[in-house]
């Protein structure tokens, strides 16, 4: 049953479609390894929860940077830096939008 453990490690913050679609693409067993991000717009825990919540992942935790150091690279997807991306473009989209309406 561990063989097939992929440890899918991100921010998760805010959670969004496209990430939710990478994690249920992922083949194995899934943990949600979830970091702070800098300046986190959610609380840890509240990320967790939401990350929970996804169908295709059966566990997850919080982790800081030297636990996550220690997970067997063979077994890690790392979408920190994807979460990060996607969290700018959709701060620029809103402040787009609330530009547009004020």
């Amino acid at each position: 049953m561990l063989d097939d453990v992929v440890f899918v490690v991100g921010h998760f913050d805010p959670l969004v479609a496209a990430q939710a679609a990478r994690v249920a693409a992922v083949r194995g067993t899934v943990v949600a390894v979830v970091t702070d991000p800098p300046n986190p717009i959610l609380p840890l825990e509240a990320r967790v929860v939401l990350a929970a919540g996804l169908s295709s992942v059966k566990y997850a935790v919080a982790a800081d940077v030297d636990q996550v150091s220690q997970i067997p690279v063979d077994r890690l997807v790392d979408e920190r830096a994807a979460h990060l991306t996607e969290r700018e473009a959709l701060g620029k989209h809103v402040r787009r939008r609330h530009s547009e309406t004020a």
